[in-house]
This record gives C-alpha cells, structure tokens and sequence, in this order.
C-alpha cells in the first residue's frame, strides 16, 4: 500500500486538475473554443471524485500502518477539502448566475 503514496505525487502541477478543463468544442451555435459548461462541472466532480479517493487510500493506509510518511495523509486530507470547497462555491456561483438570468425576464 506504501507503494500507492510513493506512486501519487502529493503536490503536483495544475495539470493534475485538467479534467476541470476538458478540450475545446464547437457549440452548436458554432462559436469555436467554447467548453460545454456540462463538462466543465462533470470534470470538476471527477477531480473532486479522484482526489475523494486518494484521501481514503491514505487513510487506510494509515490505520493499517503502511505509512512511513504520516503528513502524506494531512495533505491527501487537505487536497479533498480544497476540491469539495471549491466545487461547492463554483456550484452556488453557478446557481447564482441562473436565478439572476430567470428573473431578467420578469
């Protein structure tokens, strides 16, 4: 289990969080270099979903004592709850943009 820390980079590059940012489309509307905004969210709960998982694969691997490096667990921990806090704000500013777009038609 050991192996799996050493084979995860704890801190990596942004390029870590390139689901968050799938490849370029051509909407329907033909405005070339836009993202769906369906898969922006779908790789920022991916990312949020990834980085769950490590989390919990450090965790056990610290209660099953196959951690020689305790903070490996801190930062997995920290990691996931950066994610979660910044899908939950992306998610309400989303909700925002939507209810202040329904109500200009009234």
């Amino acid at each position: 289990m050991n192996e799996v820390f050493l084979s995860q980079n704890f801190i990596n590059p942004l390029e870590q969080f390139a689901g968050a940012a799938p490849d370029r489309r051509t909407s329907a509307a033909g405005a070339e270099g836009q993202t769906p905004f369906a898969d922006i969210f779908r790789g920022l709960v991916e990312t949020v979903d990834a980085t769950s998982a490590i989390e919990e694969a450090a965790a056990l691997a610290a209660a099953s004592g196959d951690v020689d490096q305790l903070h490996t667990l801190t930062i997995a921990s920290v990691k996931a709850d950066l994610a979660l806090q910044l899908f939950v704000q992306l998610r309400n500013k989303a909700h925002d943009a939507y209810s202040e777009i329904m109500r200009m038609g009234t």
